[in-house]
Protein backbone atom coordinates (compact mmCIF):
# COMPACT_ATOMS: atom_id res chain seq x y z
CA UNK A 1 0.00 0.00 0.00
CA UNK A 2 2.66 2.51 1.08
CA UNK A 3 4.89 1.63 -1.85
CA UNK A 4 2.23 2.44 -4.45
CA UNK A 5 1.59 5.92 -2.99
CA UNK A 6 5.32 6.52 -2.53
CA UNK A 7 5.73 5.82 -6.24
CA UNK A 8 3.06 8.39 -7.19
CA UNK A 9 4.43 11.06 -4.82
CA UNK A 10 8.00 10.51 -5.97
CA UNK A 11 7.05 10.81 -9.62
CA UNK A 12 4.95 13.92 -8.92
CA UNK A 13 7.77 15.60 -6.98
CA UNK A 14 10.11 14.89 -9.81
CA UNK A 15 7.71 16.75 -12.16
CA UNK A 16 8.28 14.06 -14.72
CA UNK A 17 5.92 11.69 -16.43
CA UNK A 18 3.30 11.93 -13.69
CA UNK A 19 2.96 15.71 -14.09
CA UNK A 20 2.29 15.33 -17.78
CA UNK A 21 -0.31 12.63 -17.21
CA UNK A 22 -2.03 14.57 -14.41
CA UNK A 23 -2.14 17.66 -16.60
CA UNK A 24 -3.71 15.68 -19.41
CA UNK A 25 -6.44 14.55 -17.00
CA UNK A 26 -7.31 18.06 -15.81
CA UNK A 27 -11.09 18.57 -15.64
CA UNK A 28 -13.20 21.52 -16.86
CA UNK A 29 -13.67 24.29 -14.34
CA UNK A 30 -17.41 23.74 -13.83
CA UNK A 31 -18.55 20.30 -15.03
CA UNK A 32 -22.10 19.05 -14.31
CA UNK A 33 -22.63 17.14 -11.07
CA UNK A 34 -21.37 13.58 -11.21
CA UNK A 35 -24.15 10.99 -10.96
CA UNK A 36 -22.30 7.94 -12.26
CA UNK A 37 -23.42 4.39 -11.64
CA UNK A 38 -22.61 2.18 -8.68
CA UNK A 39 -21.14 -0.95 -10.20
CA UNK A 40 -17.77 -2.36 -9.25
CA UNK A 41 -15.90 -0.52 -11.98
CA UNK A 42 -17.25 2.90 -11.04
CA UNK A 43 -16.54 5.19 -8.16
CA UNK A 44 -20.11 6.08 -7.41
CA UNK A 45 -21.26 8.06 -5.72
CA UNK A 46 -23.55 5.54 -4.07
CA UNK A 47 -26.61 7.06 -2.41
CA UNK A 48 -27.04 5.62 1.10
CA UNK A 49 -28.74 6.79 4.26
CA UNK A 50 -32.46 7.53 4.16
CA UNK A 51 -34.85 10.09 2.72
CA UNK A 52 -34.30 12.45 5.65
CA UNK A 53 -30.51 12.11 5.72
CA UNK A 54 -29.10 11.10 2.31
CA UNK A 55 -25.37 10.32 2.18
CA UNK A 56 -23.04 10.26 -0.83
CA UNK A 57 -20.44 7.50 -0.57
CA UNK A 58 -17.26 7.59 -2.68
CA UNK A 59 -14.40 5.06 -2.77
CA UNK A 60 -11.28 7.16 -2.25
CA UNK A 61 -7.55 6.96 -1.72
CA UNK A 62 -6.24 9.36 0.93
CA UNK A 63 -2.74 10.63 0.18
CA UNK A 64 -0.40 11.24 3.12
CA UNK A 65 2.95 12.98 2.83
CA UNK A 66 4.76 9.95 1.45
CA UNK A 67 2.20 7.17 1.84
CA UNK A 68 -1.57 6.61 1.47
CA UNK A 69 -4.58 4.57 2.48
CA UNK A 70 -7.98 3.70 1.01
CA UNK A 71 -11.48 3.94 2.40
CA UNK A 72 -14.91 5.49 1.89
CA UNK A 73 -15.48 9.22 1.87
CA UNK A 74 -19.05 9.88 3.04
CA UNK A 75 -20.60 13.29 2.44
CA UNK A 76 -23.93 14.24 3.99
CA UNK A 77 -25.76 17.53 4.20
CA UNK A 78 -23.89 18.44 7.42
CA UNK A 79 -20.83 16.16 7.66
CA UNK A 80 -17.82 14.89 5.72
CA UNK A 81 -16.46 11.60 7.04
CA UNK A 82 -13.59 9.42 5.89
CA UNK A 83 -13.13 5.89 7.25
CA UNK A 84 -9.75 4.37 6.35
CA UNK A 85 -9.69 0.64 5.68
CA UNK A 86 -6.03 0.26 6.66
CA UNK A 87 -5.00 3.18 8.86
CA UNK A 88 -7.71 4.22 11.37
CA UNK A 89 -5.60 7.16 12.48
CA UNK A 90 -6.28 8.87 9.16
CA UNK A 91 -10.06 8.63 9.51
CA UNK A 92 -11.95 11.83 10.29
CA UNK A 93 -15.50 13.14 10.81
CA UNK A 94 -15.78 16.92 10.23
CA UNK A 95 -18.55 19.44 9.78
CA UNK A 96 -19.21 20.20 6.12
CA UNK A 97 -19.85 23.80 7.14
CA UNK A 98 -16.16 24.07 8.14
CA UNK A 99 -15.04 23.23 4.60
CA UNK A 100 -13.63 26.39 3.04
CA UNK A 101 -11.54 24.99 0.17
CA UNK A 102 -12.57 22.25 -2.29
CA UNK A 103 -10.44 22.25 -5.43
CA UNK A 104 -8.07 20.33 -7.63
CA UNK A 105 -4.76 19.95 -5.86
CA UNK A 106 -1.74 21.59 -7.44
CA UNK A 107 1.72 20.72 -6.21
CA UNK A 108 4.62 22.91 -7.22
CA UNK A 109 2.28 24.48 -9.82
CA UNK A 110 1.40 21.13 -11.41
CA UNK A 111 -2.29 20.09 -11.31
CA UNK A 112 -2.75 16.57 -9.99
CA UNK A 113 -5.69 14.21 -10.38
CA UNK A 114 -6.67 14.75 -6.74
CA UNK A 115 -9.20 16.74 -4.76
CA UNK A 116 -7.95 19.01 -2.01
CA UNK A 117 -10.19 19.75 0.99
CA UNK A 118 -9.33 22.28 3.68
CA UNK A 119 -11.31 22.61 6.92
CA UNK A 120 -11.23 25.39 9.47
CA UNK A 121 -9.35 23.96 12.44
CA UNK A 122 -9.42 20.50 10.83
CA UNK A 123 -6.46 20.34 8.51
CA UNK A 124 -5.95 19.65 4.82
CA UNK A 125 -6.73 16.37 3.01
CA UNK A 126 -5.92 15.09 -0.48
CA UNK A 127 -7.98 12.34 -2.13
CA UNK A 128 -7.83 10.30 -5.29
CA UNK A 129 -11.27 9.20 -6.51
CA UNK A 130 -10.84 5.48 -7.32
CA UNK A 131 -12.85 2.55 -8.58
CA UNK A 132 -14.80 0.67 -5.96
CA UNK A 133 -12.91 -2.54 -6.62
CA UNK A 134 -9.75 -0.92 -5.28
CA UNK A 135 -11.18 -1.16 -1.76
CA UNK A 136 -11.82 -4.89 -2.03
CA UNK A 137 -8.08 -5.72 -2.07
CA UNK A 138 -5.87 -3.75 0.35
CA UNK A 139 -2.78 -5.06 -1.43
CA UNK A 140 -3.87 -3.88 -4.90
CA UNK A 141 -1.48 -1.50 -6.67
CA UNK A 142 -2.93 1.84 -7.67
CA UNK A 143 -2.85 2.14 -11.46
CA UNK A 144 -3.81 5.09 -13.63
CA UNK A 145 -6.81 3.16 -14.94
CA UNK A 146 -8.07 2.87 -11.33
CA UNK A 147 -8.06 6.67 -10.84
CA UNK A 148 -11.32 8.48 -11.67
CA UNK A 149 -12.21 12.15 -11.92
CA UNK A 150 -11.50 14.10 -8.75
CA UNK A 151 -14.33 16.44 -9.76
CA UNK A 152 -16.94 13.96 -8.53
CA UNK A 153 -15.56 14.37 -4.98
CA UNK A 154 -15.67 18.16 -5.26
CA UNK A 155 -19.22 18.03 -6.64
CA UNK A 156 -20.36 16.00 -3.66
CA UNK A 157 -18.79 18.43 -1.22
CA UNK A 158 -19.91 21.68 -2.90
CA UNK A 159 -23.05 20.72 -4.88
CA UNK A 160 -24.49 18.13 -2.54
CA UNK A 161 -28.19 18.75 -3.22
CA UNK A 162 -27.76 18.62 -7.00
CA UNK A 163 -25.82 15.35 -6.89
CA UNK A 164 -28.39 13.76 -4.58
CA UNK A 165 -31.25 14.91 -6.83
CA UNK A 166 -29.47 13.46 -9.88
CA UNK A 167 -28.98 10.10 -8.19
CA UNK A 168 -32.60 9.99 -7.07
CA UNK A 169 -33.68 10.68 -10.64
CA UNK A 170 -31.52 7.79 -11.83
CA UNK A 171 -33.10 5.53 -9.23
CA UNK A 172 -36.63 6.51 -10.24
CA UNK A 173 -38.63 3.50 -11.40
CA UNK A 174 -41.40 4.43 -13.77
CA UNK A 175 -44.88 3.18 -13.00
CA UNK A 176 -46.15 0.40 -15.29
CA UNK A 177 -48.54 1.24 -18.14
CA UNK A 178 -52.12 2.20 -17.25
CA UNK A 179 -54.96 0.50 -19.19
CA UNK A 180 -58.38 2.16 -19.43
CA UNK A 181 -61.08 0.25 -21.32
CA UNK A 182 -63.72 2.08 -23.37
CA UNK A 183 -65.39 -0.63 -25.43
CA UNK A 184 -67.27 -2.82 -24.64
CA UNK A 185 -68.72 -0.55 -21.97
CA UNK A 186 -68.77 -3.44 -19.47
CA UNK A 187 -64.97 -3.68 -19.73
CA UNK A 188 -64.61 -0.39 -17.86
CA UNK A 189 -65.92 -2.08 -14.70
CA UNK A 190 -63.21 -4.17 -13.02
CA UNK A 191 -64.20 -7.82 -12.63
CA UNK A 192 -67.40 -7.61 -14.68
CA UNK A 193 -68.07 -10.37 -17.20
CA UNK A 194 -68.33 -9.13 -20.79
CA UNK A 195 -71.19 -10.37 -22.95
CA UNK A 196 -70.71 -11.36 -26.59
CA UNK A 197 -73.73 -11.94 -28.80
CA UNK A 198 -71.73 -13.21 -31.77
CA UNK A 199 -68.52 -14.96 -32.63
CA UNK A 200 -66.37 -11.81 -32.53
CA UNK A 201 -65.87 -8.82 -30.26
CA UNK A 202 -64.52 -5.28 -30.74
CA UNK A 203 -62.19 -3.94 -28.04
CA UNK A 204 -61.08 -0.31 -27.65
CA UNK A 205 -59.18 1.43 -24.88
CA UNK A 206 -56.55 3.99 -23.82
CA UNK A 207 -53.05 3.06 -22.60
CA UNK A 208 -50.42 5.40 -21.18
CA UNK A 209 -46.96 5.33 -19.63
CA UNK A 210 -44.37 8.05 -19.13
CA UNK A 211 -41.86 6.51 -21.59
CA UNK A 212 -44.50 5.95 -24.29
CA UNK A 213 -46.22 2.82 -25.60
CA UNK A 214 -44.42 0.24 -27.73
CA UNK A 215 -47.18 -2.31 -28.37
CA UNK A 216 -50.58 -3.63 -27.29
CA UNK A 217 -51.53 -7.29 -27.75
CA UNK A 218 -55.03 -8.68 -27.18
CA UNK A 219 -54.97 -12.47 -26.87
CA UNK A 220 -51.69 -12.32 -28.80
CA UNK A 221 -53.20 -10.27 -31.63
CA UNK A 222 -51.54 -6.85 -32.27
CA UNK A 223 -53.91 -3.96 -31.72
CA UNK A 224 -54.07 -0.93 -34.00
CA UNK A 225 -52.55 2.08 -32.19
CA UNK A 226 -53.32 5.78 -32.56
CA UNK A 227 -51.05 8.20 -30.70
CA UNK A 228 -52.88 10.82 -28.64
CA UNK A 229 -49.85 12.25 -26.79
CA UNK A 230 -46.21 11.11 -26.56
CA UNK A 231 -47.20 9.05 -23.53
CA UNK A 232 -50.74 7.97 -24.52
CA UNK A 233 -52.24 5.79 -27.26
CA UNK A 234 -55.69 4.61 -28.20
CA UNK A 235 -55.87 0.93 -29.23
CA UNK A 236 -58.51 -0.96 -31.20
CA UNK A 237 -58.92 -4.64 -32.03
CA UNK A 238 -61.60 -5.55 -34.54
CA UNK A 239 -63.20 -8.99 -34.84
CA UNK A 240 -61.54 -10.66 -31.86
CA UNK A 241 -62.68 -14.29 -31.99
CA UNK A 242 -64.85 -15.40 -29.04
CA UNK A 243 -65.77 -19.01 -28.35
CA UNK A 244 -69.03 -20.32 -26.93
CA UNK A 245 -69.43 -20.11 -23.16
CA UNK A 246 -66.86 -18.43 -20.92
CA UNK A 247 -63.38 -17.54 -22.14
CA UNK A 248 -60.58 -15.13 -21.23
CA UNK A 249 -59.39 -11.97 -22.96
CA UNK A 250 -55.91 -10.71 -22.02
CA UNK A 251 -54.78 -7.18 -22.89
CA UNK A 252 -50.95 -6.97 -22.68
CA UNK A 253 -49.24 -3.56 -22.94
CA UNK A 254 -45.49 -3.01 -23.33
CA UNK A 255 -44.07 0.46 -22.77
CA UNK A 256 -41.05 1.92 -24.50
CA UNK A 257 -38.98 1.32 -21.36
CA UNK A 258 -39.91 -2.41 -21.52
CA UNK A 259 -42.23 -2.24 -18.52
CA UNK A 260 -45.46 -4.20 -18.94
CA UNK A 261 -49.03 -4.27 -17.68
CA UNK A 262 -51.97 -6.51 -18.42
CA UNK A 263 -55.68 -6.82 -17.80
CA UNK A 264 -57.69 -10.03 -18.01
CA UNK A 265 -61.41 -10.07 -18.73
CA UNK A 266 -63.93 -12.89 -18.78
CA UNK A 267 -66.27 -12.90 -21.76
CA UNK A 268 -69.45 -14.97 -21.96
CA UNK A 269 -71.02 -15.85 -25.30
CA UNK A 270 -74.45 -17.45 -25.63
CA UNK A 271 -74.23 -20.78 -27.37
CA UNK A 272 -74.54 -24.56 -27.17
CA UNK A 273 -71.54 -26.86 -27.03
CA UNK A 274 -72.15 -30.59 -27.55
CA UNK A 275 -69.98 -32.79 -25.35
CA UNK A 276 -71.47 -36.19 -26.21
CA UNK A 277 -71.41 -37.63 -28.86
CA UNK A 278 -67.83 -36.50 -29.21
CA UNK A 279 -67.82 -36.19 -33.03
CA UNK A 280 -70.21 -35.61 -35.95
CA UNK A 281 -71.70 -37.08 -37.98
CA UNK A 282 -71.94 -39.74 -35.28
CA UNK A 283 -72.72 -43.36 -36.18
CA UNK A 284 -74.11 -46.03 -33.89
CA UNK A 285 -75.86 -49.37 -34.08
CA UNK A 286 -77.92 -48.58 -30.95
CA UNK A 287 -81.56 -47.54 -31.04
CA UNK A 288 -80.87 -44.50 -28.82
CA UNK A 289 -78.08 -41.96 -28.40
CA UNK A 290 -77.08 -40.00 -25.31
CA UNK A 291 -76.86 -36.32 -26.07
CA UNK A 292 -74.99 -34.23 -23.49
CA UNK A 293 -73.93 -30.62 -23.80
CA UNK A 294 -73.58 -27.19 -22.23
CA UNK A 295 -75.77 -24.15 -22.79
CA UNK A 296 -73.59 -21.16 -21.90
CA UNK A 297 -74.32 -17.48 -21.49
CA UNK A 298 -78.11 -17.77 -21.10
CA UNK A 299 -79.21 -15.68 -18.16
CA UNK A 300 -82.83 -16.91 -18.01
CA UNK A 301 -82.74 -20.42 -19.49
CA UNK A 302 -85.86 -22.45 -18.66
CA UNK A 303 -85.39 -25.74 -20.51
CA UNK A 304 -83.53 -27.53 -23.30
CA UNK A 305 -85.42 -29.74 -25.74
CA UNK A 306 -83.94 -32.44 -27.99
CA UNK A 307 -86.19 -34.06 -30.60
CA UNK A 308 -89.23 -32.72 -28.72
CA UNK A 309 -88.20 -34.14 -25.34
CA UNK A 310 -87.03 -31.98 -22.39
CA UNK A 311 -83.46 -32.75 -21.31
CA UNK A 312 -82.25 -33.11 -17.71
CA UNK A 313 -80.54 -29.87 -16.61
CA UNK A 314 -77.64 -29.35 -14.18
CA UNK A 315 -76.30 -25.89 -13.27
CA UNK A 316 -72.51 -25.63 -13.31
CA UNK A 317 -70.31 -23.29 -11.29
CA UNK A 318 -70.17 -20.03 -13.19
CA UNK A 319 -73.78 -20.19 -14.39
CA UNK A 320 -73.54 -22.49 -17.43
CA UNK A 321 -76.22 -25.19 -17.79
CA UNK A 322 -75.35 -28.80 -18.61
CA UNK A 323 -78.10 -30.82 -20.30
CA UNK A 324 -78.53 -34.53 -21.03
CA UNK A 325 -81.08 -36.62 -22.91
CA UNK A 326 -81.33 -40.21 -24.26
CA UNK A 327 -82.92 -39.81 -27.69
CA UNK A 328 -84.47 -42.52 -29.90
CA UNK A 329 -83.02 -43.07 -33.38
CA UNK A 330 -84.43 -44.37 -36.64
CA UNK A 331 -82.28 -46.55 -38.86
CA UNK A 332 -80.34 -44.29 -41.21
CA UNK A 333 -79.70 -40.55 -40.93
CA UNK A 334 -81.22 -38.61 -38.02
CA UNK A 335 -81.13 -34.84 -37.78
CA UNK A 336 -81.89 -34.24 -34.11
CA UNK A 337 -83.38 -30.81 -33.62
CA UNK A 338 -82.78 -29.07 -30.30
CA UNK A 339 -83.91 -25.81 -28.72
CA UNK A 340 -82.78 -23.64 -25.83
CA UNK A 341 -85.93 -22.08 -24.38
CA UNK A 342 -85.84 -19.03 -22.08
CA UNK A 343 -88.43 -17.88 -19.58
CA UNK A 344 -89.99 -15.56 -22.17
CA UNK A 345 -90.60 -18.47 -24.53
CA UNK A 346 -87.88 -17.53 -26.99
CA UNK A 347 -86.43 -20.63 -28.68
CA UNK A 348 -82.84 -20.69 -29.97
CA UNK A 349 -82.27 -23.72 -32.23
CA UNK A 350 -79.36 -26.11 -32.50
CA UNK A 351 -79.05 -29.47 -34.23
CA UNK A 352 -76.83 -32.52 -34.51
CA UNK A 353 -76.57 -35.29 -37.08
CA UNK A 354 -76.56 -38.94 -35.95
CA UNK A 355 -76.70 -42.01 -38.17
CA UNK A 356 -78.12 -45.26 -36.91
CA UNK A 357 -76.56 -48.25 -38.65
CA UNK A 358 -78.92 -51.07 -39.68
CA UNK A 359 -78.78 -54.17 -37.48
CA UNK A 360 -76.97 -57.27 -38.75
CA UNK A 361 -79.03 -59.81 -40.74
CA UNK A 362 -82.21 -59.15 -42.71
CA UNK A 363 -83.28 -55.55 -42.68
CA UNK A 364 -86.65 -54.34 -41.34
CA UNK A 365 -89.31 -53.82 -43.99
CA UNK A 366 -89.81 -50.32 -45.32
CA UNK A 367 -93.20 -48.72 -45.83
CA UNK A 368 -92.69 -48.72 -49.58
CA UNK A 369 -92.01 -52.49 -49.58
CA UNK A 370 -95.26 -53.28 -47.71
CA UNK A 371 -97.30 -50.91 -49.87
CA UNK A 372 -95.97 -52.53 -53.08
CA UNK A 373 -96.66 -56.04 -51.75
CA UNK A 374 -100.28 -55.04 -51.06
CA UNK A 375 -100.64 -53.43 -54.49
CA UNK A 376 -99.16 -56.58 -56.09
CA UNK A 377 -101.89 -58.66 -54.39
CA UNK A 378 -99.77 -60.51 -51.79
CA UNK A 379 -102.20 -61.84 -49.11
CA UNK A 380 -102.36 -59.84 -45.89
CA UNK A 381 -101.58 -62.93 -43.73
CA UNK A 382 -98.39 -63.50 -45.75
CA UNK A 383 -97.35 -59.85 -45.38
CA UNK A 384 -98.16 -60.05 -41.64
CA UNK A 385 -95.84 -63.05 -41.27
CA UNK A 386 -93.01 -61.11 -42.93
CA UNK A 387 -93.69 -58.12 -40.67
CA UNK A 388 -93.58 -60.31 -37.56
CA UNK A 389 -90.36 -61.94 -38.73
CA UNK A 390 -88.36 -58.91 -39.92
CA UNK A 391 -90.08 -55.96 -38.28
CA UNK A 392 -90.48 -52.51 -39.88
CA UNK A 393 -88.27 -49.43 -39.82
CA UNK A 394 -91.07 -46.84 -39.68
CA UNK A 395 -93.65 -45.67 -37.20
CA UNK A 396 -97.36 -46.14 -37.98
CA UNK A 397 -98.50 -42.53 -38.09
CA UNK A 398 -101.96 -41.46 -39.26
CA UNK A 399 -100.60 -40.56 -42.68
CA UNK A 400 -98.84 -43.96 -43.08
CA UNK A 401 -101.98 -45.80 -41.96
CA UNK A 402 -104.10 -44.02 -44.55
CA UNK A 403 -101.67 -44.84 -47.35
CA UNK A 404 -101.51 -48.53 -46.39
CA UNK A 405 -105.33 -48.83 -46.05
CA UNK A 406 -105.73 -47.39 -49.53
CA UNK A 407 -103.25 -50.04 -50.74
CA UNK A 408 -105.41 -52.81 -49.10
CA UNK A 409 -104.10 -53.27 -45.54
CA UNK A 410 -106.60 -54.49 -42.97
CA UNK A 411 -106.71 -53.76 -39.24
CA UNK A 412 -104.81 -56.94 -38.26
CA UNK A 413 -101.91 -56.09 -40.56
CA UNK A 414 -101.83 -52.50 -39.32
CA UNK A 415 -101.73 -53.72 -35.70
CA UNK A 416 -98.82 -56.02 -36.51
CA UNK A 417 -96.98 -53.14 -38.17
CA UNK A 418 -97.48 -50.90 -35.12
CA UNK A 419 -95.93 -53.58 -32.88
CA UNK A 420 -93.03 -54.41 -35.21
CA UNK A 421 -91.24 -51.05 -35.26
CA UNK A 422 -87.51 -51.58 -34.62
Amino acid sequence: MKSRFLLIITVALAAGLAQAQFAAKKQPAAPPPSVSGADGESGGPELIGDANNPILRYPAAHQHTLTGCTGYLDISKDRMKFVSNTEPGHSFDLARGDLYVAQQWKMMGSPLQEAEFKFRGGGTYHFFHVKRRMLADPNARLRWEDVLSFQALIDGATRFDEVVAGLKAQQHVAAPPVISMIEPADAAVEGKTLTATGGTLRLRGIVSQESGIASVLVNGQPAALRQLTPQTHEFVVENLAVGNGSSAIVVLVMAADKSEAHKTFTVSRQGVRILEPAYFPYQTGESTVRVRGVAAGYGNLQRVEIAGTPAVLTRRDGGDIEFQSDTALNVGDNNLQGYVVDSNGAREPFSLAVKRLPPAGPQPLKEQEIQKALEDGLPSNRIMALVNKYGVDFALTDEVEQRLRRAGADSNLLLAIAKAKK
